[in-house]
C-alpha cells in the first residue's frame, strides 16, 4: 500500500490547469511514475493507479471532493476541501474520470493522510498553495464582504481571489469562524472600518501557506486567531505572529468558539478588575458567550457572582456555569434583587456588556471606589454623562477596555492564550457552542445574535 510510505503530498493540474504546466509535487516514487506516464501520453493510468494501491477520486466543480472505491464507478462523498477530514477513507487519491486519466488530465490529492499520520495536517486548500501559479492566474474563495454599512442584509457572500501571503503572513484555511458583537458594530458603522472589507475577527483552521519570515508557524499547523479582519471566509490572510497553535486536545470548533470571548473574560477577571475570594461582582448577560466564561473564571477566583439573564432557560445556564444569584431581568429589577442580598452599594465591580440599558443601575450598586467595566453595548452605547456623578457616588471608576490592548505583542498574546487553552484542556473551563450556521448564511447568524435569542457561541462554517 503506497500510503504506508507516504510522508508528503502531490498535485498536478487537470484540464485548464494542465495547460499552464503546473509542477508535480510528489514525494512517493509511484506518484512520479504515474504522472510521468500520463504526461507522456500513457493511456493506462487507471490500471497503474490500481496497481500502485492508490484510491481514485474524480474532479467535481473543479475540486477534489469524492472518494472512489476500487473502480471509478462507486463514489462516496469525502469532504477533503478546506481542511475537513473523512477519517474512514484510506489514503491518497488520484483524481479524474477514466477519460481524464486517459488524456493525462490528473489531480493528485490527499484523502485523509491524517487518519494514518496524525502529525500531518494536509488539506486540499494546502495543495492549492503548493503548485506554481503562472502570472495572472489565481484560484478563488468565498467570503462575506461588506461594501456598505447597514443591517444584516449588507453581508454579501462573495467570490474573491485567494489571499497570497507576503512577508510575515500566513494563509489559514478556516474550518470555523466566530460570530461576535464587534462584527455587528463594524457592520453597522458604529465601529468605522474602511469599505469594502471582509468582516469577522476570529477563526480557526489549518495553515496552508506562509510568506517569508513567518516565524512562529509552519504549513500544516492547526491555529486560531482573533483581532484580525477577514475572518468570515474560506481562507484568511493573517499576520503570523497573531496566530496561536491549537493543542491536540482541543477541537478546532472549540478553539474558534473560545478564543475571543475566553481571552476577554480572562483579562476582565485577572487584569481590569482582579477578583479574589472577598469580591462580589455582577455579570450581565450571564448565559452569553463571554458571560458563561466570566462566571466560571470568577468562581475559580473565589468571588461571589451575581448574574442577569433574559429568560428562565438562560438563567439556568448561568446557574450551571456557577453563578450564586441570577435575576431574570425581563420580569424583575436586578438592582432591587441584588440589594436584597448584599444591601445598598454592596458590589465591588459590575461587568457590563449590555450598555445603556443597565449602566446607571450598575453604578448605583457599587461600593465607594467600586468599578463598572463597560466592555460591550448590545443595547446601545452609553451616552455622555457627568463625570462629577462618579465623585458624588463615592469616587467610582468606569473603564471601557478592549481586548487588543491586553494582548499587544507576541508575548502577551501567547501567555494569555496558553492560560486559556490550559483551562479548557484541564476541564476548568467549559465552552458552549450555541449553534453553527453555513458561511453563506452569515446574515441569519447576525439576526440571531442581535435578537439576544442565542446562548453560548455562534459559529460560521465555511
Amino acid at each position: 500500500m503506497v500510503l504506508a510510505r507516504t510522508v508528503g503530498f502531490g498535485i498536478v493540474g487537470g484540464c485548464q490547469e494542465a495547460e499552464f504546466g503546473f509542477e508535480v509535487l510528489a514525494l512517493v516514487d509511484e506518484f512520479r511514475k504515474l504522472v510521468h506516464h500520463l504526461r507522456n501520453g500513457g493511456t493506462d493510468g487507471h490500471q497503474l493507479a490500481t496497481n500502485a494501491g492508490l484510491v481514485g477520486v474524480r474532479r467535481v466543480a473543479g475540486l477534489v471532493i469524492p472518494q472512489v472505491d476500487g473502480d471509478l464507478g462507486r463514489v462516496d462523498r469525502c469532504p477533503v476541501y478546506g481542511g475537513r477530514w473523512n477519517r474512514q477513507s484510506v489514503g491518497v487519491g488520484i483524481a479524474g474520470t477514466g477519460s481524464d486519466l486517459s488524456h493525462g488530465n490528473l489531480h493528485v490529492g490527499i484523502v485523509d493522510v491524517l487518519a494514518r499520520f496524525p502529525s500531518l495536517r494536509i488539506s486540499m486548500a494546502q495543495l492549492r498553495y503548493s503548485v506554481h501559479r503562472p502570472p495572472g492566474y489565481c484560484w478563488h474563495m468565498h467570503a462575506i464582504n461588506v461594501s456598505k454599512t447597514g443591517g444584516p442584509e449588507v453581508l454579501a457572500y462573495t467570490e474573491l481571489p485567494d489571499p497570497v501571503p507576503g512577508p510575515g503572513e500566513a494563509v489559514v484555511a478556516l474550518e470555523a469562524c466566530g460570530v461576535n458583537f464587534i462584527d455587528v458594530y463594524q457592520r453597522t458603522g458604529l465601529y468605522p472600518v474602511p469599505l469594502p472589507f471582509v468582516i469577522g475577527q476570529e477563526g480557526a483552521g489549518v495553515v496552508v501557506a506562509i510568506g517569508p519570515d513567518a516565524g512562529p508557524v509552519e504549513v500544516g499547523d492547526r491555529v486560531a486567531f482573533t483581532g484580525v479582519l477577514g475572518g468570515y471566509a474560506e481562507r484568511a490572510l493573517v499576520p503570523a505572529d497573531r496566530l496561536v497553535r491549537v493543542p491536540e486536545a482541543i477541537e478546532t470548533d472549540i478553539a474558534a468558539a473560545v478564543l475571543l470571548q475566553g481571552l476577554t473574560a480572562h483579562y476582565l477577571v485577572h487584569d481590569t478588575y482582579r477578583l479574589g475570594p472577598d469580591s462580589r461582582c455582577l455579570i450581565h448577560a450571564g448565559a452569553g458567550g463571554v458571560g458563561r466564561l466570566l462566571i466560571q473564571m470568577a468562581k475559580q477566583q473565589g468571588a461571589t457572582v451575581f448574574a442577569t439573564a433574559g429568560t428562565d432557560e438562560k438563567a439556568e445556564l448561568a446557574k450551571a456555569a456557577g453563578a450564586d444569584h441570577v435575576t431574570v431581568y425581563t420580569r424583575s429589577d436586578f438592582q432591587a434583587e441584588i440589594e436584597a442580598v448584599v444591601g445598598e452599594r454592596g458590589l465591588d465591580v459590575v461587568y457590563d456588556s449590555v450598555g445603556v440599558a443597565t449602566f446607571e443601575r450598575g453604578l448605583a450598586l457599587l461600593r465607594p471606589r467600586g468599578m463598572v467595566v463597560l466592555f460591550g453595548q448590545s443595547s446601545g452605547p452609553v451616552p455622555p454623562f457627568d463625570l462629577g456623578a462618579l465623585a458624588r457616588a463615592g469616587s467610582l471608576y468606569v473603564t471601557r477596555p478592549r481586548l487588543g490592548d491586553y494582548i499587544q505583542g507576541r508575548t502577551a498574546l501567547a501567555a494569555r492564550t496558553d492560560a486559556l487553552f490550559n483551562a479548557v484542556v484541564d476541564g476548568d473551563l467549559t465552552v458552549r457552542i450555541g449553534g453553527t450556521v453555513p458561511l453563506a448564511e452569515a446574515a441569519a447568524a447576525h439576526r440571531a445574535l442581535e435578537s439576544r435569542a442565542t446562548t453560548g457561541k455562534l459559529l460560521l462554517i465555511p
